[in-house]
């Protein structure tokens, strides 16, 4: 099977975070895919003299009129076997719909980010205990503190505004792990006949996966909180089957349905962001999600795939299997416009570094650390 790197800066989403995505969207889909492929790159190679002046802060300057003709042209252009470009494509996936029908939710302004961000500093002290069970380990307290705490932000506020690939993310082997133990206690509670933490610690996974996916500070911490709700509702639907509350088990195994819907949607998607098609069969939809998305993180994806195809198509070995002048000019016509245009900064601040820092080499060729089948 094919094998994706995936790393976002000092960070490195972990084949365990990736196969439990890959695990729930597959059980309800009979194909296996990718989760996603963020591509950093840490040299700054093959750079596009056009790109030299938007540097400096991605000054409003609209793309040209030769541009405007290339990306019109697109759909005269359009590859065989390009993915429909229906309107999920741009739609934004509330994954909160009927959670506040089976737990109740926080209330205020207190940031549960704090807490996210302290799992990090206590890891290297409790390592050893997550790998044995880890129930009773601050890093639990710390998650179940966050399912009281009424907002989070993650991004400005405890970590910098994701703006291109080497900036510094959430660790998520750390979020995967303290989820892991979080579900150990509530497992551990059900069998001491323990039916308020159980259930406390059920409602912490479901919120604390609510706080990370309405943050939308990028898609690796949107997955991830996917991840959190969706083992989260199935620990709780069973919990609930083994106390006797059949009505509530079942509204829990509706969302968890509605969940996996979600998931599959989301891999669904990303899988078009990032290229999963043949040839540049991906381009006219990756150009439509870099340039209309609502999602900031949607279009941060796409520019970088962008980026990649203006040279070409990569294999995974690095090189370049495939060129077509017109649907290449296309791509560095709609990065342009993103890097000029957009009306989010920091998406124009990742256009810009995609420009100046993706190339098909440095795209395809990073270590391949892990690999999903």
């Amino acid at each position: 099977m094919r094998k994706r790197s995936v790393m976002q800066g000092e960070c490195v989403i972990t084949h365990r975070l990736r196969a439990d995505a890959a695990e729930h969207a597959a059980a309800l889909h009979p194909l296996r895919f990718l989760i996603f492929a963020v591509i950093l790159v840490y040299s700054l190679c093959q750079r596009s003299p056009s790109f030299r002046a938007y540097a400096a802060d991605a000054p409003a300057v609209f793309h040209t009129e030769r541009q405007r003709e290339i990306l019109h042209d697109l759909a005269s252009l359009r590859p065989p076997g390009a993915p429909e470009q229906g309107e999920w494509m741009l739609t934004v996936w509330d994954s909160d719909v009927g959670l506040a029908d089976i737990v109740s939710l926080p209330y205020g302004s207190e940031n549960a980010a704090s807490r996210f961000k302290l799992l990090e500093d206590l890891y290297p002290s409790e390592k050893a205990a997550l790998e044995l069970d880890g129930a009773d380990t601050r890093g639990v307290a710390a998650l179940l503190e966050a399912a009281d705490m009424g907002s989070c932000r993650l991004m400005p506020d405890y970590y910098p505004v994701f703006d291109n690939a080497e900036t510094k993310q959430p660790d998520f082997q750390v979020l995967r792990l303290y989820l892991q133990a979080l579900l150990r206690r509530a497992e551990r509670a059900t069998a001491a006949g323990d039916v308020r933490d159980a259930e406390r610690c059920y409602r912490a996974a479901l919120v604390c996966g609510r706080h990370l996916t309405q943050d939308k500070a990028s898609s690796l911490v949107f997955v991830t909180g996917l991840v959190y709700k969706v083992r989260g509702a199935q620990g709780y639907a069973n919990f609930l089957v083994r106390a006797g509350d059949p009505i509530k088990a079942e509204a829990v195994r509706n969302y968890a349905t509605y969940l996996g819907h979600v998931m599959r949607a989301f891999v669904w998607k990303a899988n078009v962001a990032m290229g999963e098609f043949d040839g540049f069969a991906c381009l006219p939809a990756v150009i439509r999600i870099a340039l209309e998305d609502v999602e900031p993180f949607w279009r941060k994806e796409a520019v970088i795939r962008l980026a990649t195809l203006r040279y070409g198509v990569p294999d995974a070995a690095g090189l370049v299997v495939a060129r077509h002048p017109g649907f290449e000019q296309a791509a560095d016509a709609a990065l342009a416009r993103v890097a000029s245009g957009d009306a989010d900064a920091s998406v124009r601040r990742m256009a810009v570094w995609a420009a100046l820092a993706v190339s098909p080499a440095n795209y395809a060729s990073l270590e391949h650390r892990f690999s999903v089948e």
